[in-house]
């Protein structure tokens, strides 16, 4: 195994000092990741948005400082009904 790690390492090191190879990893990280990152932290902002209003409406019904363990269920009820219809 040291054997391929070595000759893996010692590719990858020349394949760095290649201006096409990192000409082709910028232009492909400016083109596919960026665009796919950003659609992610969307999506993830919406996700907590979300979460915050049913954290709400949760401590709204129950009180999670009296009841934390009904509290608990009531949020996580709310999240699974949400993210499965």
């Amino acid at each position: 195994m040291p054997i391929i790690r070595q000759l893996l390492m010692a590719g990858v090191k020349r394949a760095l000092q290649d201006p096409e190879v990192r000409a082709k990893a910028a232009d492909v990280a400016q083109k596919e990741v960026k665009p796919r990152v950003e659609a992610a932290a969307r999506a993830g902002k919406q996700q907590f948005v979300s979460a915050k209003q049913d954290w709400r409406q949760a401590s709204q019904e129950i009180d999670p400082r009296e009841k934390p363990a009904e509290f608990a269920g009531r949020f996580v009820g709310r999240v699974k009904r949400r993210l499965l219809d």
